[in-house]
């Protein structure tokens, strides 16, 4: 047992770390803030006291049996969730700025988090069996280009209906849907829908527009390759200005873009590419 209960804060500004291996116990009860730091636990931790996180590369990362709970934490920045087994209990969080969310599939792995209503500028990658539950965030703004990126059976249950700059990657075999998504900007170049794979099926039944501004130059908005299939059912309208352009790129045999009620867009700057047995469904 390493019991730690005379530390308040701490500042790990050259990335330390506290770790507790099999059997091992790690006590932390007054922790209030802590700066750059990295816990990895192997057996229920509670971080009691813990109420602010900043930096850069903290992170919470669990082993099989083990957690990790916080329950006055309601803000952080750059913290990476590490989910790959085990579980955390962050039930105050509401804001999450920068860093990176891994949510692995191997014991069918959920990421709860009820109150987050502001996730910033963060790259979430969601694998095979895994879900995220995110009940109260309705929007994404990201001032950069972040990714989120699906394998397998992942799933996202939220109540998101505006995402802005946040690329969406599915690899092969990845079964996903974003019931409620209205509206997808970019404002920066480089954002994307993609069906990636083989066996990808990304669908995005309630979505109506795609917006692209001045800075998002030459983005390729909408791709299904290599037999992926990108379900668009309700988009009516891609948006764009003189600096932006946009491609709906459909490329292989059993790769498919369906957006069939697709008739608002300027030509001159959205072009559609059938290619290698690629198929488009538009009006």
């Amino acid at each position: 047992v390493l019991d730690i209960s005379g530390l308040t804060v701490f500042d790990g500004l050259a990335r330390k770390s506290f770790q507790s291996g099999s059997g091992g116990e790690l006590r932390l009860p007054n922790l209030v803030h802590m700066t750059s730091t990295s816990i990895y636990a192997s057996a229920p931790l509670s971080l009691p006291a813990l109420s602010g996180i900043d930096g850069v590369g903290s992170r919470f990362q669990v082993d099989a049996g083990a957690s990790i709970s916080a329950p006055l934490l309601v803000a952080a920045q750059n913290l990476t969730l590490d989910l790959s087994e085990g579980s955390f209990s962050l039930n105050s969080l509401t804001s999450l700025s920068g860093g990176d969310i891994f949510v692995f599939g191997y014991s069918n792995e959920n990421l709860n988090l009820p109150e987050l209503t502001t996730l910033v500028d963060c790259n979430v990658s969601l694998y095979d069996k895994s879900s995220f539950s995110t009940p109260k965030l309705t929007s994404i703004a990201n001032s950069v280009l972040k990714n989120l990126y699906i394998y397998g059976g992942a799933n996202w249950s939220s109540a998101l209906t505006s995402l802005q700059n946040l690329s969406i990657t599915g690899y092969q075999n990845a079964r996903f849907s974003m019931p409620g998504l209205l509206n997808y900007n970019f404002s920066v170049s480089g954002g994307a829908l993609w069906a990636s794979d083989v066996g990808a099926y990304l669908s995005f039944p309630d979505l109506q527009s795609i917006t692209m501004t001045a800075s998002a130059t030459s983005s390729t908005v909408v791709l299904a390759q290599n037999g992926g299939d990108l379900e668009l059912p309700k988009l009516t309208t891609v948006n764009t200005d003189v600096n932006s352009t946009g491609n709906f790129v459909s490329r292989g045999i059993g790769s498919l873009i369906n957006a069939p009620l697709l008739a608002n867009y300027d030509p001159a700057f959205v072009t559609f590419y059938a290619q290698d047995g690629g198929v488009i469904v538009r009006p």
